[in-house]
């Protein structure tokens, strides 16, 4: 026998009233019942089972509304709890909340595919990055005939001819965009394997020389090289045209995505341009770029965010600082434009590790904070902010316990923003290499010792991608990588990775660290690594060759988006102030 409980939901809560009506109705049944009929009863009570409503029998929207206090390691722990609860959070309309609230953009950039095969393709692309090794594939810069990439016109040149890259190179979309002269971009792209190269209009005889900015699966993007770096070449991956468009100030930032680009100057101004539509300077006299009380980060320039499905929609993010009595705040402002004008605005701010400290604690803090805005998915997020929390000039981030906030597990974070749902994410890491040093500055790593020096950090699908170079006594250079998966993300494990062999310091300095679903990406003056997971690692390790020439270079050089900021003071302290020894660390011969 097997009774089962009416669901609460499905009737209306009993008054007192009514239970001692009912207690007393019971009474009366058994009062009227003989003995036998009693023991009968008993028997059968016994041998009942009683089922109780579980989360099966409630409806979607009461778990979707339970999901909402879940983290991604919650949820999938309670689907493992047994087959009913299984079952319940399987349910196409759960699984499709849960993709909104941990994936967010991932419903709207697939708006026709079912959330149970979202959150499954989700899950899949980070379990990737759980493999225990890596394997590498180093590839030579040559701007020769390529024996890996295919091109519809080959080169005069009838075989390979190795070159040095001595300027930033980029990735983005399977595409690897790089310079081996200033007048000229390769692309190749990783997935089709073939090559694209583009040269100024009128040729390479027209004397224009440029660098790279951005790359979408669409443009290419372009700056002058010489001053008065206020024009922009942007030329079609497809059609190989180009367009030049004009600055009303000096160039300082570029984002692109599909077919639109948005740029931000020196001076504060913002321009967005789409390919087949118009160039729009937007319009900032009704925008506060900076709350009252606070102070500009960054000189006040704005990383641009252009729009992954409107042409005519861009998001202007702006840094900046506040003092709130001895602690200072980081804050972000995100101001949304359609076509040229401001429609929607929010800010959020970093949580200071030292907001609540010890009053009798008088240690300096840090922030070292990284302002790139690079996207951080494939689903319309940008990685606003990736910052670590530091005491002084030591390899340890460690902050007086009395101050440390209960609520914070990890060293490093990171806040993101979907331009898709117009929402903020915050992510804590907590990292196995606390002797890592962040000096804020990109002066060449001369510093010598087993020391770990912060070169960049990329965020992608919520883990985090560390770069940091190590010099030895003898002037050996070594890149170290390192994946953090997020804390509470329910992930563990990641690979490991094969030191790559640098040539100087300047280029320690200044390298740039990609990655996406497939790949990690690391280009040098010599060629690009590309890293893959692996179940078992690859032998050896990747070393920058070096290559004869005669030409003396510029050095590799882009925008300073990293600084380090104290964010609290130690009025106290009669010694020389962190900031001024790691200006002085960063200075040292």
């Amino acid at each position: 026998m097997q009774i089962t409980a009416d669901q609460p939901a499905q009737r209306a809560p009993a008054s007192p009233t009514h239970d001692r009506t009912k207690k007393q109705a019971i009474d009366n049944f058994l009062a009227d019942l003989s003995p036998w009929d009693i023991l009968y009863l008993r028997g059968r009570i016994r041998d009942a089972t009683i089922v109780l409503s579980g989360l099966q029998d409630l409806p979607p929207e009461l778990i979707c509304l339970i999901l909402s206090y879940l983290s991604v390691k919650d949820f999938r722990s309670c689907r493992l709890v047994c087959k009913a609860w299984a079952t319940a959070w399987a349910q196409d309309s759960v699984l499709a909340r849960a993709c909104r609230n941990f994936f967010p953009g991932l419903l709207e950039t697939y708006p026709t595919t079912p959330g149970r095969q979202l959150f499954s393709m989700a899950v899949n692309k980070r379990k990737k990055w759980q493999r225990p090794f890596s394997k590498y594939t180093w590839m030579r810069w040559n701007q020769g005939v390529s024996g890996i990439f295919r091109e519809s016109t080959p080169p005069p040149q009838l075989g390979p001819v190795p070159v040095d890259s001595w300027y930033p190179s980029l990735y983005a979309k399977e595409k690897l965009a790089w310079q081996p002269r200033l007048d000229r971009v390769v692309v190749d792209d990783l997935q089709t394997r073939e090559r694209h190269r583009f040269l100024p209009p009128g040729g390479a005889m027209a004397g224009i020389q440029f660098r790279l900015v951005c790359i979408s699966d669409q443009l290419l993007v372009m700056r002058e090289a010489n001053q008065p770096n206020r024009k922009i070449f942007i030329a079609n991956l497809n059609t190989k045209e180009w367009k030049t468009i004009s600055l009303p100030g000096p160039f300082a930032t570029a984002h692109t995505e599909g077919k639109t680009v948005g740029i931000g100057t020196s001076t504060g101004q913002i321009v967005a341009f789409t390919w087949g539509g118009k160039t729009t300077q937007l319009d900032l006299t009704r925008v506060q770029t900076c709350p009252p009380g606070s102070e500009r980060l960054f000189g006040g320039v704005a990383n641009v965010l252009p729009h992954p499905t409107q042409d005519n929609a861009v998001f202007g993010v702006w840094a900046c600082s506040r003092k709130i009595s001895s602690f200072k705040q980081i804050s972000f402002v995100v101001v949304k434009f359609e076509d040229g004008q401001p429609v929607w605005w929010a800010t959020e701010d970093i949580p200071n590790p030292r907001r609540h400290a010890n009053k009798d604690c008088n240690q300096e803090s840090y922030l070292g904070l990284s302002f790139a805005c690079r996207k951080s998915d494939n689903c319309g997020s940008f990685a606003l902010g990736i910052y670590r929390s530091q005491n002084q000039v030591q390899t340890l981030p460690s902050i007086c316990y009395r101050c440390l906030p209960a609520t914070r597990v990890g060293d490093w974070g990171a806040v993101s923003f979907n331009v898709l749902t117009q929402t903020f994410k915050h992510y804590e890491y907590r990292s196995s290499r606390p002797d890592l040093l962040w000096i804020g500055s990109p002066q060449p790593h001369l510093t010598t010792g087993r020391e770990l020096l912060f070169v960049d950090a990329h965020l992608w699908n919520e883990d985090l991608l560390l770069a940091a170079s190590t010099i030895d006594g003898n002037m050996r250079i070594d890149l170290h990588l390192q994946t953090i998966h997020a804390v509470g993300s329910g992930f563990s494990g990641e690979p490991r990775w094969a030191p790559i062999r640098l040539r100087d310091p300047v280029h320690a300095a200044r390298t740039r660290i990609f990655q996406d679903d497939d790949f990690v990406v690391v280009p040098t003056i010599g060629g690009v690594v590309m890293f893959e997971p692996s179940d078992s690692p690859s032998e050896g390790r990747p070393v920058d060759n070096f290559v004869d020439a005669l030409e003396t270079h510029q050095p590799l050089d882009r925008w300073k988006s990293e600084t380090v900021i104290l964010i609290k003071d130690d009025p106290t302290s009669e010694i020389p102030s962190a900031r001024v020894t790691l200006l002085q660390l960063a200075s040292n011969q």
